[in-house]
């Protein structure tokens, strides 16, 4: 199961001084998707292109791990290949999010930058060529 609508702004962070907490809301988008999906998703859509190159490495380590432990067999290969077949999720799900954001020069600024991001990490994971390999089988 996925969140379906993993960023930034749809976790709520709380800290106290012995603990960091993170709470997932906005959960009407949740699904069976590909197990990689919430992780490509969250960081091509809330990271900068810089620091997602910079953190990429270190965030994926860490969330296999974790897929490890609830899926096993589940191998590293598969994982990022599935990575990389989902890394196109946030540009799709920005590119329909322009039909219902509101025309303001804050939404504009704030769609332009999600697709120049999603745009980033489709090049930079060479998604379209893991897509039509997917869809060639």
């Amino acid at each position: 199961i996925t969140h379906g609508d993993l960023r930034v702004d749809n976790v709520l962070f709380q800290e106290s001084s012995s603990d960091r907490e993170a709470v997932l809301i906005d959960w009407q988008l949740t699904g069976l998707r590909n197990p990689m999906y919430d992780l490509a998703y969250f960081t091509a859509s809330s990271l900068s292109t810089e620091d997602r190159r910079e953190h990429e490495q270190q965030l994926l380590t860490g969330y296999l791990e974790e897929v490890e432990t609830n899926l096993p067999g589940y191998s590293e290969q598969q994982a990022i290949a599935d990575y990389r077949l989902t890394m196109i999720a946030s540009l799709t799900m920005n590119l329909l999010a322009t039909a219902v954001l509101p025309r303001t020069p804050a939404a504009n600024t704030l769609i332009l930058a999600l697709l120049q991001r999603g745009i980033a990490a489709a090049e930079d994971w060479d998604a379209l060529a893991a897509i039509r390999s997917a869809t060639s089988r």
